[in-house]
């Protein structure tokens, strides 16, 4: 297998030297001068594991290769004083297997890069969808105070929206959920909540009404925290009297919900879904559970319910 060398990679970096195939040994650091998608090889530099990794890399048969002595574990073999013999059988029948093994690594390298992308290109489309969720519930939990109705309906919708797109990808969700659900403020908090819940309905085998309904529970679960003092919410040391206040944050959200005037969000059913506004640490609602009737699942028993 003969490959083109780039001119542009045909020359040593920065602590490279210039060596041949006969001198590679394991251990010994080399970097390939042909485009990454032109070997079989995961990287295009890398330090040689083992004998047929070193024969694998002669068979490309470049004329050169480069080698980071820094890098290396062992020094390259020195230059061969006498010029190769001449091949014979067992060398030919090795060169085909070798050729043989590299085209099944780069239809498989290929493959890879292929799923790979389809990976980005869905966490991308993923990515666009929870910035805009993101935007749509900070605004609707911004002016719930001011306009309840109106930011109900628009979680409304986030649900409706979200359910369709993150539960039809859940792995790219749960990717979102871990780089912004912590770092991003309380609308990515509840969207990553909400997410969680989602999966979780789905995999309960939920219905679709009842899935909405969930969504809708966890973007709000801290809408109570929005009549608690800023200073006492940033605090990670709060004491037992700011505490106490903090707590109060599930019922400040449920009597928030409970004043919005012609909106009501129904229970669905004896396997219906009601959800805690808090999960937080050391409650005590975590201690008590209820089951749903179908499926066979246990949530915590709510202190606030949607209905």
């Amino acid at each position: 297998m003969v490959k083109t060398v780039s001119k542009t990679r045909n020359a040593p970096l920065e602590g490279e030297i210039r060596i041949k195939a006969t001198q590679l040994r394991p251990g010994v650091h080399v970097r390939l001068p042909i485009p990454w998608m032109e070997h079989h090889f995961m990287l295009n530099s890398f330090v040689i594991t083992d004998e047929e990794q070193a024969r694998q890399i002669a068979a490309l048969n470049l004329p050169d290769l480069f080698c980071a002595v820094t890098r290396c574990k062992v020094l390259p073999l020195p230059v061969p004083e006498e010029a190769p013999p001449a091949p014979d059988a067992a060398r030919i029948a090795e060169d085909a297997r070798l050729a043989a093994l590299a085209l099944v690594q780069m239809a498989e390298k290929v493959e890879r890069t292929k799923v790979m992308a389809e990976l980005r290109e869905r966490l991308d489309k993923a990515q666009k969808q929870f910035v805009g969720a993101s935007k749509s519930v900070g605004g609707a939990l911004n002016s719930f105070d001011k306009n309840p109705k109106e930011s109900i309906r628009e979680v409304s919708h986030v649900s409706s929206e979200s359910a369709a797109s993150f539960l039809a990808d859940p792995d790219s969700a749960i990717v979102l959920i871990a780089e912004k659900g912590h770092d991003e403020g309380p609308a990515a908090h509840a969207l990553s909540v909400m997410t969680l819940a989602l999966l979780l309905g789905k995999q309960a085998r939920l219905p679709e009404s009842a899935l909405h309904t969930l969504g809708i529970g966890a973007l709000l679960h801290d809408i109570g925290k929005q009549g608690i003092n800023p200073s006492i919410l940033r605090n990670t040391e709060r004491n037992r009297h700011e505490e106490a206040i903090y707590a109060t944050h599930c019922a400040l959200g449920h009597a928030s919900v409970q004043r919005v005037g012609g909106y009501r969000l129904r229970s669905l059913k004896p396997s219906c879904i009601t959800m805690s506004t808090s999960t937080e640490r050391d409650s005590p609602i975590i201690s008590r559970a209820r089951p749903f009737t179908s499926p066979r699942v246990w949530l915590p028993s709510p202190i606030v319910s949607t209905s």
